[in-house]
């Protein structure tokens, strides 16, 4: 077995692979027919339990990542921050996938957002870096990249138990109540059902 530190490509472009697989693994269900009786209703919880874990994912391998770079694990490290760019994009989806909304409204503008930060990162330290220049631009981009980024973080999560409802209900497993009439010993009354 080879080492990782010899291949960072290699390892790069296994945790790129690995890490969506395994999410959309980890939050499908098996496909089922129209009408079978083991469908079961999906959960809001659970919903909100991945998002918020996908969400959490992200910061924690960048700091993995963080820790391998200090150890000469160039590799690993490459392949953390990959994979927790990964997680910090796709995983406040997750509880959307669940859902079986995979595109939703957040991503992009997350992406988009992410996109705006990075690049107004980047082209503030390639014109600001060996001189004096006006940085306003530059700080500006980043401050709205990550502002939008963070608010559709919150969109995700906050509308994780609609995604859910909207599935149980396109599925026939939503739940309510409907007045009825019980019939009884003692006449007819109304009830619910």
């Amino acid at each position: 077995m080879q080492s990782i530190a010899r291949h960072p490509r290699r390892a790069l472009l296994s945790a790129v692979a690995i890490v969506p697989a395994l999410a959309v693994l980890a939050v499908s269900t098996p496909a089922r027919a129209e009408g079978d009786a083991t469908l079961a209703p999906k959960e809001d919880g659970t919903a909100l339990g991945l998002s918020v874990a996908g969400t959490i994912a992200g910061p924690l391998l960048f700091g993995a990542g963080m820790v391998a770079a200090g150890q000469k694990s160039d590799g690993l490290a490459i392949g953390m921050y990959w994979t927790g760019t990964a997680a910090l994009l796709l995983g406040p989806s997750a509880g959307h996938w669940y859902a079986g909304h995979y595109l939703t409204p957040g991503l992009g503008l997350r992406v988009g957002g992410a996109a705006v930060a990075v690049v107004g990162v980047a082209a503030g330290f390639g014109a600001c870096f060996d001189q004096e220049c006006d940085r306003g631009p530059y700080v500006a981009a980043m401050v709205l990249g990550t502002g939008a980024y963070v608010a559709d973080v919150v969109w995700d999560l906050a509308t994780t138990g609609d995604a859910v409802d909207a599935w149980n209900r396109e599925h026939g497993l939503d739940v309510g109540l409907a007045p009825i009439v019980i019939g009884s010993a003692g006449g007819r009354r109304p009830g619910w059902r």
